[in-house]
């Protein structure tokens, strides 16, 4: 069972009036910075793992910041959505492991392709882009 912790990361983008463009550039280098070190986790790795679960118009984000026993703590960025307590006191170390996983499949699967693979994909002929 998981528990939900206090975030003492990197310190998290806040939007000021009036600094809208500079506080959303803040938050994607931010957030951009998070999912890197989670997609670079080691198969049953957990620790910095970010998870994520669909929410209203967005999500809610959180980080594994402990294994053992397994911890999150919740990153408030854009709407901030959380997830129920419930749900949180529900996860077990497997759950986090599936999710990651899932996500390094789709980032696999829906980043841009590397040249090998694009020609691969075609046959060995690059894609004729006008």
């Amino acid at each position: 069972m998981a528990k939900l912790v206090p975030y003492t990361g990197d310190p998290i983008p806040h939007w000021q009036v009036g600094e809208t463009d500079i506080y959303l550039e803040a938050e994607r280098i931010f957030l951009d910075n998070l999912f890197q070190r989670s997609l670079a986790l080691k198969d049953g790795e957990v620790v910095g793992g970010v998870l994520t679960f669909p929410r209203g118009d967005g999500k809610a984000i959180y980080l594994v910041v402990s294994d053992n026993p397994l911890s999150i703590a919740h990153i408030a960025v854009g709407d901030a959505w959380t997830v129920e307590l419930p749900l949180i006191r529900g996860l077990h170390r497997q759950d986090a492991l599936r999710m990651l996983h899932a996500q390094r499949e789709l980032h696999r699967i829906f980043s841009k392709p590397q040249q090998k693979e694009t020609a691969e994909l075609t046959g060995g002929e690059e894609l004729g882009r006008p």
